[in-house]
This record gives C-alpha cells, structure tokens and sequence, in this order.
C-alpha cells in the first residue's frame, strides 16, 4: 500500500478523561448508600430526621451546660441568669469537681502517679502481644513480670514481694521440667502446681517476714529516732495548714458574697419579667375555668336536647330506663353546679391574684422599647375582664334544667366571648413579656459575664481549699499513724517475749484437752452433755491460741512496717471508681484466656475424668448468675480458709471474675475446635505430632482465629460487669456515682455521671473491638 493513500494514523493514546462527578468521591458514596432506591431515599430522610431530632435536644443541652460550679444550686443560678431551666443545661461541673474520685476512687490523692504509671506501663507490656509484628520479641519478658510490678505499684508493699510472687511460677517450671523426665504430662502439671501453692502458701510468707524482721531489728533506733522528731514537727505544720485553710474559707465566703451580689443585680434587672411572669398563671388557670364552663353548657345543653327537656321517665318506662333518666338528671344537675363553680373561680383568679395593667412593672424596659407601652395599653383593663365574667356569674345561677336551649346558647357564646378576650390579653402580655427580656438582654451581658467569671474564681478558690484539706488530712493522718506506730515500737520486745509464754499457755491447755476437742474452733461445737469442766478448758484454749495469733500478727505487721523497702501499702478498700474496674477486668481477661483453653482443651478430652472435671465446671460456673458467685467471694469463701487468713476482698472477686469468664471462653474456643475439619487432627498426626504439638502449633492457631470475635465478646461482656461489684460493697464508678449523688451539693445530678462513666466504658469497649477487627484482617488468609 502506498504511503501517500493514507491520510493519517494515530502514534499515541488519548489521555483518559476523569470520570463524572457523581461517580467518583463523596457524590458517588452518597448516591450508592443513601438514595440508591425509593426506599433507600426513605429510610434515609426518616434516619435523618431520627437523628436530627435526637441531637435537637441533646446538643443544646450538653454544649450549654455549666463547668465551674460547686453545686447543683450553683449550676441552676447560671443557667436561670442565662434564661434556661434546670433541664435545658448539663451540669457538667460534678465532672470536673468529682472526676479524679470517679477514676481513683478513695485513692491517696499524692499517690496518683502509681496506678497512672501501672496503667502506661500496661501498653508497653500489650505491645509485643497485640502488635508481635512491629515490636521486638525481647519486649515479652516485660510482659510477663508486668503484673507483679503492676500490683506492687497499685497496693505497695515491699519490693520482694512481686519478686517471691513471681517465684512461684518459676518454681512450677522447675518442678515441671524435672517430673516431666520421670513421669507423664498429667503427673508433672500437677506437680507444678503443687510446687506453685507450696511455695505461695507455705514458703513465701516466713521468708517474707524473716527479710522484714531482718532489715527492721537493723532499722530500729534510727526509726524511733525520726518518729519521734517528726511528731514533733507535725502538730505546727497541721496549725499552719489549718491556718491556711481558714485563710481560704474566708476567700471562699467574700466570693460568694460577690457572686450572691452579681445575682442580686441580675434579679433587679429581670424584675419586670418576674412581675408579668406571676401575672400568666393566674389568667392562663381562669382561661381554663372559662374554657371548663363552656363545656358544661355545651354538655348540659346537648342532655337537655336528647331529652327534650329535663331528663325523666315515662310512667310506664322500665326499670333500665327509669336508671337512666336519673343518671342523666344527676349529670345535669352537677354541669349545673359546675357552670357556676367555673365561672366563679376564674373571677376569683383575675380578682385576687391579677393587676390592671396599667399597674405592670415595665418602665426601665419601656425606656429601650417604646412599643411596649402601646402593647400595654392595648390590653384589655382587669375591669374589662371581670365585668363580663361577673354577669356571666349572675346569668348562670338562673340556669337550671329547665332552661331552653337558645338560652344556653347564648350563655355559651358569652363565655367563649370573655375566654377570646382573656387568651387576647394573655397573649399581648406574651408579647409584652417577650419584648421585655429582649431589652433586658443587653443588660445581662456584662453581669452574666461577670457570674462565669466569678463562678470560675469560686471553683479555682475550692480546689485550693481541697488540696489544703488533703494536706491537713495526710499530715494529721500521719501524725496519729506516727504515734500509733511509735507505740508499736515501744512494745515491741514486750510482745516478742510474750510469745513463748503465750504458746507454752497454749500447750498446756492443749494437753489437757482430749484430743477429739483440739481441732474445734468453737465452744459451741462441742456435743450435748458435755462437762461444764470441759466447755471451760477448751474456752480457756480457744482463747490462748487467739492470744497467740493476735500477738504474733502485731509482731510481724510491726516488723513488715519497720524492715518495708519499698511503697507504701494502700488498703484494697481505698481502691474504687474506674481504677477498680480497670483492675478488675484485665486481670480478669488476661487470667481468664488461657484458663478459658484449658478448659476446653480438657473438654474435648478423651480422658474420662478430665473431661467430666471440665464440663462439671463449665455448666455449673455458667449456670448461676455472675452476681451469686462474687456474694459467693464476698462472703462464703472466708469460711473454707483457715482461721486467721486475710484473703483480700479484691483478689477474691478477680479469681471469681476469671472463673466466671473462663467458662464462658471455654465454649467459645470448643466452637472454635468444633469448626474445624477433621482433616486438620488428621494431618498432625500424620506428621507424627505429639498432642501438645499439634495442638501449639495447627490447632489452637486456627481455632483461637475462628473463635476471635466470640473472645473479645466475652471480654466485652466481663468489662462490663465490674460494675456489679457495686452489690458486694465495693465502690466502683457506679456506686461513687450514688455517693456523690447522696451528697448535700450534688443531690439532683442524675444524668452528667452516668454519661461520663458511660464515656468510660465505651472508649475501652470500643477499643477492644475495633482491635479485633484489626487482628481479624491481618489473619484472614484464605484470598492472599
């Protein structure tokens, strides 16, 4: 073909052209998720209107609340000054003065950085969990010593008590390793186990209190020594705070009397308002009155209509129609009394409780608006009103039931007439009143201005006085602890050298006892018939070994005080509000996971005693509500331990936390297990996998994937049911929430603590579950 035939060709690609606006971008979501159809479009305008609704009365409500204040009167004087109800403004100020007590709880306020570090040091601890990817491997072993520094920081106590805790669990690995040679895996893991509790419950402690007793006898005349200059110091420091503290209730009393001044000024300029406001409710009731004796004629005139007169029985009339006729005659009779009644009331209302309105307090406001005068004027005279209604009056106690039916009609228009005329001058002194504030909202800048400020002062003013008090209080706290303490000290060697003379007591009564009454830890345990002699005996030795015990535990709690290295011991009762729940709950999930594997490990068992052990406990834990196990931790499990053990409130409800979820994540895990094919056993096996292989390496990886939103679930869920420790007495967001209710300035919130604690929870829940759609896409494998 020649060269010259062809006009033209092509040697490059057009550019390709951006696609249309309303396929690409936001335009393009919209059309394919809100007005992809007719009833898309629908239950799109329906949501939005929902929603609009919704956020219409809630977000004027919290963005107009009040934050400095220090009580709920406080809040409602700035929100009436700002013309709003009680209602129509969130009293956020109980946040900001109560939020520290809504996290810590009864915590020691100078001790707050312990749980905050506790709580950051969680997340180093978590990272090389939840992101093994992006973090160094090495960082596990913080993890796995992160929760005996986390409660050594939260109770204190000295620093080798996490370090013997820890022990334990390094003793169950020796001991496991060293049966694991010589028997099977069931034998070593319980002799692992047994090891672990031997040396928590047997070992531990003596060594613990043989270190106190050891650094505290070195301690001693240093201690007695500081003791007794620091008493010496303290009573001048608690006079100077408390100096400072009256210093500052004076501060406190001269701005409230500045802020009752602001308010005093406000009020002179709304006066006006209050005048004309007293003057609606006695119209608006005597336009109701009206409007109820209109009624009654219309009632009474339509009986009398269907009647043809007043109600009565033909001669012959039956006895359902004689009933008749005298029920209507009776309800005639009372729309009678009524009629006049209403009449009157409503004459008595503008009467007694009305002004003329030339009488109406609007001067000042008159000045800024001159229209409001002629709105004034406009208004029908008290006279104009009463007059008619007194006629009306005078009318009415004509009317009987054998009044005529025009009658009553044009009795009914007069009173429509004088309740037009009442609604008019209600609602010209509307206008008015509405006018009013209008020229006095100019006025109120400056003051209301001047009240913020002020109410902000007062707040800052308060939270000096309550760090004085806290100070006050630890520094007198100190000073009786100190004293208490020194009279420990001084007893001391009289207390240690009361003890072998206290137990040699003990064992002569011993020897006296028959042996079948030893081990009885109550008189009233004894057998009927038994001696008067013997009741005594084992009374009087009940009563040594009490001596013993007591003696003994002040001696070591007066060692473990002395020879402390470490933090100060904080009381599990001071521990509340959401530090509680936090501890509670990932305590709890991080305890209960791997408990939760166990269990359905051994539930899917072979072996007929594990797995009957297993499915035992899951349906028994999972059949009674959370509630009756943690009264069960509150106030049975005391009586399966030995006498004189202290098992600590807060460790007994975790342990039944992790129990309780455990079970739950048992089953979740057996679905996980269930879900898998038998190909998959079927395969490790044929690689000649051990159990425990197969299961650490194919199995539980699958099933802990498949079974990941049903964990984090159950997380969820216990996180959530902290709250119920509220019922076995300890002070979790939700009863500080009914603490600080019960208080005298904050009796009436209601709403603001529970949304903040709700807030709460809803961030760590929300959290939780945006991570396990995190760990759900970085598994899924089945398309790479």
């Amino acid at each position: 073909m020649n060269n010259s035939e062809i006009s033209f060709v092509r040697t490059e690609m057009l550019p390709e052209k951006a696609p249309p606006a309303k396929e690409t971008g936001a335009i393009k979501w919209v059309r394919q998720n809100l007005f992809s159809g007719w009833l898309n479009i629908l239950l799109t305008v329906l949501s939005l209107f929902a929603i609009y609704s919704v956020l219409s009365l809630i977000l004027p409500w919290a963005f107009g609340g009040v934050w400095n204040a220090g009580s709920l009167t406080e809040c409602r004087e700035v929100l009436f000054s700002f013309y709003k109800g009680s209602h129509d403004g969130a009293c956020w100020a109980v946040i900001e003065d109560r939020w520290l007590q809504i996290m810590f709880g009864f915590y020691p306020p100078e001790l707050y950085w312990r749980p905050i570090l506790a709580f950051v040091l969680l997340f180093v601890a978590l990272a090389p969990i939840l992101f093994a990817d992006k973090v160094p491997g090495q960082l596990v072993w913080f993890s796995l010593a992160y929760p005996f520094l986390a409660a050594w920081l939260v109770w204190g106590g000295s620093v080798w008590l996490p370090i013997f805790a820890a022990f334990g669990f390094v003793a169950a690995v020796i001991a496991y390793k060293i049966l694991s040679k010589l028997a099977g895996p069931i034998v070593a893991n319980l002799g692992a186990l047994a090891a672990a509790l031997i040396w928590w419950g047997m070992l531990m402690a003596p060594i613990s209190d043989g270190l106190h007793k050891m650094v505290g006898s070195s301690r001693f005349d240093n201690t007695v020594a500081t003791l007794n200059a620091r008493t010496d110091e303290l009573p001048a420091q608690v006079a100077a705070e408390d100096a400072l503290l009256e210093a500052k209730q004076a501060e406190i009393a001269e701005a409230v009397a500045v802020k009752n001044e602001i308010l005093i000024e406000m009020t002179g300029i709304r006066i006006e308002e209050f005048g004309i406001e007293e003057q609606f409710e006695a119209k608006e009731v005597a336009l109701q009155r009206l409007d109820g004796a209109s009624e009654s004629v219309s009632d009474l005139a339509d009986i009398l209509d269907e009647w043809g007169g007043a109600p009565a029985a033909a001669s012959d009339a039956s006895e359902v129609d004689i009933a008749k006729a005298q029920a209507a005659a009776e309800t005639a009779e009372d729309l009678v009394g009524d009629i006049g009644s209403l009449l009157s009331g409503a004459l008595s209302d503008l009467a007694g409780d009305t002004v003329d309105p030339s009488e109406l307090l609007v001067p000042s406001a008159s000045q800024a608006d001159p229209s409001i005068l002629e709105d004034v004027s406009s208004m029908v005279s008290k006279a104009g009103l009463e007059d008619p209604i007194a006629a009306l009056i005078a009318r009415a106690e004509s009317v009987t039931t054998e009044t005529s039916e025009a009658d009553l009609k044009d009795l009914q228009a007069d009173i429509e007439t004088a309740s037009a005329a009442l609604g008019a001058n209600i609602e010209a002194l509307q206008t008015v009143h509405d006018k009013v504030i209008a020229t006095n909202a100019d006025a109120l800048v400056e003051p209301q201005a001047r009240l913020l400020d002020q109410t902000a002062i007062l707040t800052a003013l308060r939270d000096d006085q309550t760090v004085i008090s806290q100070s006050k209080f630890r520094l007198e706290t100190e000073l009786s602890e100190g004293n208490s303490f020194l009279s420990s000290l001084q007893s001391l060697n009289e207390r240690e050298a009361s003890l072998p003379i206290l137990q040699g007591r003990v064992d002569e009564l011993k020897a006296e006892l028959p042996r079948n009454m030893r081990n009885l830890i109550a008189v009233n345990q004894l057998p009927e018939g038994t001696s008067s002699a013997d009741e005594r005996l084992l009374s009087e030795y009940l009563g040594a070994k009490n001596d013993v015990l007591s003696v003994s535990a002040s001696v070591n709690d007066t060692y473990g005080e002395l020879g402390r290295v470490g933090l100060l011991p904080i009381d599990s009762r001071k521990i509340g509000g959401f530090m509680l729940a936090l501890i509670i709950g990932i305590a709890g999930i991080v305890l209960s996971l791997p408990l939760g594997i166990l269990l359905a490990l051994g539930r899917q068992s072979h072996l007929f005693i594990v797995n009957k052990i297993c499915v035992v406990f899951i349906e028994v834990i999972r059949g009674v509500p959370l509630i009756v196990w943690l009264f069960t931790a509150s106030l049975l499990l005391n009586y399966f331990l030995p006498p004189g053990t202290n098992f600590d409130l807060v460790l007994r409800v975790i342990i039944m936390v992790t129990l309780f979820a455990a079970a739950y994540i048992a089953e979740v895990i057996r679905g996980g297990l269930a879900a898998l094919p038998t190909g998959q056993y079927e395969g490790a096996d044929s690689l000649g996998l051990s159990y425990w292989q197969s299961m650490q390496l194919i199995i539980l990886p699958q099933a802990m994937k498949i079974s990941i939103p049903g964990i984090v679930n159950t997380f969820i869920g216990l996180f959530k049911d902290t709250t119920l420790v509220l019922f076995i007495g300890l002070f979790d967001p939700i009863g500080l929430a009914g603490a600080i209710r019960a208080d005298t300035a904050w009796n009436g919130i209601y709403w603001e603590l529970f949304i903040f604690i709700g807030l709460l929870f809803f961030i760590f829940c929300f959290s939780m579950g945006r991570y396990s759609l995190h760990l759900e896409k970085k598994l899924q494998r089945e398309h790479r």
